[in-house]
């Protein structure tokens, strides 16, 4: 394996850096300052590192894992084992040392939605279980769309299912391959949710958890492309159901907009609109997905369900229980892109 430098990790994202001892544009995110603040340089100890005087602590500095993990949205774990698995010989994590080869897997290998070079331990869905699943009929799923104002067929046709008499299952695909690859089960009186399928004792790895709908995405040919990001499935249902098709949610709430994978929504669309939920966690997950997109120069814009007089509604579900048509959700999304200049588009045939 042969050393990898920070110069190469930023080319793999089409940067350029200046040599060493010199100053660049940041390739993390556009700050408002016009000099380059991004400097590699040379440690008391020998080793290149990089750091960035406008960037905030602690994504400020590091090395060439660190800023491979900041501009592909991935943790350092994540970005430690894309790397190695690209054949590269990178450092460890905490020590600076290498860290030892990975046992061989027990578990299914599967490729990250978009990230066809880094691979992750992941428990298997199998065909045969998803198929009972989808299968049964114990009226769950309808009386989880009486409640949320949602047609059944719909949710059915984009694999909501009936986990239980008092629980449903939203089904997740890989976007790469279709696959379904987990369920995300919540009961109806009360809002717990798990995942299927779960590491039994003695074993570990997670079920792959992709943008939920990525699969369904249906970005249109000749126009500027949209894609709204809720915070939850069931936001993602309802702007669905209204006729807004590029649609996706993040798979566990607010606090999974640090570590989805992002990229096969930023790669299919020319501005991503985000309508997570009007509250403090929101307000993260909003800032998650802002400082993400910067690295990625992709256009974000929030979206706000305006009721008037300075109100909203908490999410999209809210604002369809409360009468709202298709109208005035396209006119919310329009509005949101309307704030970014050149994105003033028809939304009513984009999205």
């Amino acid at each position: 394996m042969r050393e990898l430098t920070i110069h190469e990790v930023a080319s793999i994202f089409g940067k350029t850096l200046a040599p060493v001892g010199k100053r660049s544009i940041c390739p993390i995110r556009n700050h408002r300052r016009e000099d380059k603040t991004f400097s590699v340089f040379r440690g008391s100890d020998g080793k290149i590192l990089w750091k960035c005087f406008s960037c905030d602590a602690p994504n400020d500095c590091g090395d060439e894992v660190k800023l491979y993990g900041l501009l592909s949205g991935m943790d350092r774990k994540e970005a430690w084992h894309a790397l190695r698995d690209m054949g590269y010989a990178v450092p460890g994590a905490k020590d600076g040392h290498e860290r030892p080869s990975r046992l061989p897997l027990r578990k299914a290998v599967i490729p990250i939605a978009g990230r066809s070079e880094a691979l992750r331990e992941v428990l298997p869905f199998a065909q045969d279980r998803w198929d009972l699943i989808r299968l049964q009929r114990l009226g769950a799923v309808e009386k989880f769309a009486e409640a949320r104002r949602l047609p059944p067929d719909l949710l059915r046709d984009l694999d909501v299912v009936d986990i239980a008499h008092d629980a449903v299952g939203f089904g997740y695909r890989d976007p790469s391959t279709g696959t379904p690859c987990r369920v995300k089960a919540r009961a109806l009186e009360r809002k717990t949710f798990w995942i299927e399928p779960r590491a039994r004792e003695g074993e570990s790895g997670v079920a792959l958890s992709p943008l939920y709908l990525a699969d369904k995405l249906d970005t249109p040919a000749g126009i500027q492309s949209v894609i709204v990001v809720t915070e939850g499935e069931v936001d993602a249902l309802t702007l669905r159901s209204v006729g807004i098709r590029n649609t996706v949610s993040l798979p566990d709430g607010a606090g999974s907009a640090s570590k989805v994978d992002l990229r096969p929504i930023w790669y299919r669309c020319s501005l991503v609109l985000s309508a997570v939920d009007a509250d403090e966690d929101g307000e993260r997950a909003h800032r998650e997905l802002y400082g993400r997109s910067m690295a990625m120069q992709k256009p974000i814009a929030r979206v706000r369900w305006q009721i008037g007089d300075g109100r909203v509604f908490k999410d999209a579900n809210e604002a369809l229980v409360a009468g709202w048509t298709r109208e005035q959700f396209v006119a919310c999304l329009q509005a949101a892109a309307n704030q970014l200049r050149g994105y003033e588009v028809n939304l009513a045939s984009a999205c």
